[in-house]
This record gives C-alpha cells, structure tokens and sequence, in this order.
C-alpha cells in the first residue's frame, strides 16, 4: 500500500478503516453488517476504479463525481482543521443513492466495469484481512484484559491470603486472650462461689437464729392471744348473759309500761268515776239535806198533830207508835215511786233519828 498512488493508498485505507470499524465476526455477520461492508466494498471498488481513470487520464462521469475522496481540509492559523468531517463510526457517509447512480455510470462501459470488479475482488480481500486483523487485535486485546484480570484476582487472591494469615495471627491471639480470659473468670467464679458460699451459710444461720426468736416471739404472742381468746369469750358470755337480762329487762319494762299505761287508764277512769261519784255525793247531800229538812218539818207537824190530838181518848190509837210506823212507812212507799233517792234519804235519816233518840234530844 506504501509502494501504491496516493489515490489508491487513501482508497485502500478508506477500506480498511471502514472494515476495521464494523464490529461483528467474519464467520457469523448479521445482515445489516453484511450490507455495510457491501456497501463499504462497493464504495472502495469505484474509488480504485476512478483513481485507475484519473491515473489513465480517462474522462471520469459526472456520476461519479460525489463518490471521489473530498477536498483537503482547510487548516487554520496555527494549523487546525477548521471543521472535521471524519465519520464517527469510521464507515464514509456516502448514500447509496449516489453510489448507485456512479456503478450505472460504470456499467456503460466494459473497461469501466472491468476496473470495478477487479478492485471489488480486492476489495473482499483487503477488507477481509483487515477484520481477521482487527478480530486478531481484539482477540489480543481480550487476552490482555484476562491477563490483567488474572494478574488483579491474583493479587487479590493474594491480598486476601495475606489479610487471612492477617486475620488467623488476629484470631489466634483472641483466643488466646479469651483463654486467659477464661481462665482469670473461672478463678473469679471461684473465688466469688467460696465468697457466696460463705455468705450464704452465714445469712441462713442469721436467718435461722431469727427464725427461732421470731417463732418464740410468735409462740409467746400466741399464748397472749390464746389467753386474750379465753378472756374474749369469757367477756361474750357475759355480754350474752347481759344481753339476755337486758332483752329480759326491756320485756319487764315493756310490760310494767303496759301495766302503767293500764293503771293509768284505771286512774284516770277512777278519777272520773270519783268525779262523777262526788257529783252524785254532793247531789245526794243536796237531797239529803232537802229530804232532811222536809222530814224535819214533816215530824214537827206530825209531832204537832200527835200533840193536838193526843188528848182526844178517841183518836188516841191512830197516834201510837205502830201507827206512826205504818203511816210513815206509805208515805216512804209514796215518796219512793216518784223518787227513789229521796225516799232512801228520809229512810236514813228516820233511822238516825230514831236509833239515837238521846242524841237527837241532846241536839
């Protein structure tokens, strides 16, 4: 390619940038990358063939005008380029459109075409060489990436087994340390279960000496109590004896209120009789005093008549005592049918008189 025109050597690395930049494998191409490095193919084939008419000093068609390398860049001041146009991707942004329009243009002429397809024929095997190459580089490059991969895992690998070795010296002097540990917390247990022990013993022959002076104390309290009991129901007796004489007391109260209510009825009943007796005692006297003064007035004039006709031989008879007695005796039946209690008063005083005839002659 060095020993090529400098057409055909910018065509040839054209290809071989473009192959180099579509990705996939040479045995397994999918179709859109197939239709790529056609198309990139094709490009370079009509590229070569148009440096072939240039470099014969054949006329080249209009057609294929577009399809030829651009123009030199214009390089600034300080010798930049003022604008790039160099694909992304590294494949020439020509359309297919033009590139069809120059291959018709191509096909016109027989040594037109015949330059086509030699440089075509190249061109599969420059393009192919140039991806085994690229897949070579990648392959390299993957290489390089396990390599490296290897050679980081390896030391981390190491890393890790110095950080465990590390880390074991770490454990080893933990577990020793625990050890001593254990060791120094079984002789402290020891020491504190002979301390507690000791203690223990100690508080439960405290608590036992305790034990028995509360049991006596208790036992004491108990006889208090128990004898408090026999003073207690004693005193319940008694409050129960007292209980009975009181309940039997109240119904001696209840019944001497009776008998006193009873009594003072009575009482008041016989003072109402008394009322009422001396009411009939006094009316009796008024009578009495009445009857006694007509049974005065009725003697003296009895008396009177007796006098009078004592001398008469005749009627001497019918003034004797019997005849008193009788005449008397139908006036008290007389008096008595119209009243009762003035007849039985003359009667009393008639008696009086005649039983104290000295009295009655004293008065």
């Amino acid at each position: 390619m060095r020993s090529s025109p400098s057409c055909n050597r910018i065509a040839a690395s054209r290809l071989v940038k473009s192959c180099q930049s579509v990705r996939g494998k040479i045995n397994n191409i999918d179709p859109e990358t197939y239709r790529i490095l056609e198309h990139t193919r094709a490009l370079y084939a009509a590229r070569l063939a148009i440096c072939e008419l240039n470099g014969a000093g054949t006329h080249i068609p209009n057609a294929c005008l577009p399809v030829t390398f651009p123009p030199p860049q214009k390089k600034g001041i300080f010798g930049f380029s003022l604008k790039s146009e160099t694909p992304v991707n590294g494949v020439d942004p020509v359309p297919v459109q033009l590139l069809e329009s120059c291959l018709k243009s191509l096909e016109s002429r027989p040594q037109w075409w015949t330059s086509y397809s030699n440089s075509r024929q190249n061109a599969f095997v420059i393009c192919q060489a140039a991806r085994t190459e690229n897949e070579k580089e990648e392959l390299l490059n993957l290489h390089r990436s396990v390599v490296e991969g290897s050679n980081k895992l390896n030391q981390g690998l190491q890393e890790a087994l110095r950080t465990a070795a590390a880390e074991s010296l770490h454990h080893r002097a933990f577990v020793s340390e625990i050890s001593n540990m254990n060791a120094r917390l079984v002789h402290d247990m020891e020491e504190t279960r002979s301390h507690f022990k000791a203690m223990i013993e100690k508080a439960f022959y405290e608590i036992e000496s305790r034990a028995v002076s509360i049991v006596n104390t208790v036992t004491s309290v108990l006889g208090r109590v128990q004898a408090g009991v026999t003073n207690l129901d004693k005193v319940l007796k008694r409050l129960q004896a007292l209980d009975t004489s009181l309940k039997e007391f109240q119904l001696r109260a209840e019944s001497l209120h009776k008998s006193q209510l009873q009594q003072s009825e009575a009482v008041e009943f016989q003072s109402r009789l008394q009322e009422k007796l001396q009411t009939s005692v006094q009316i009796s006297q008024a009578l009495l005093d009445k009857a006694a003064a007509t049974a005065a007035n009725l003697q003296a004039m009895i008396d009177e008549t007796s006098a009078r006709y004592k001398d008469t031989p005749a009627l001497r008879p019918l003034f004797s005592t019997s005849f008193s007695w009788t005449f008397f005796g139908l006036l008290l039946s007389l008096i008595a049918s119209h009243n009762v209690k003035f007849a039985l008063a003359m009667l009393i005083i008639s008696a009086r008189k005649y039983q104290y005839p000295q009295l009655m002659s004293c008065n």
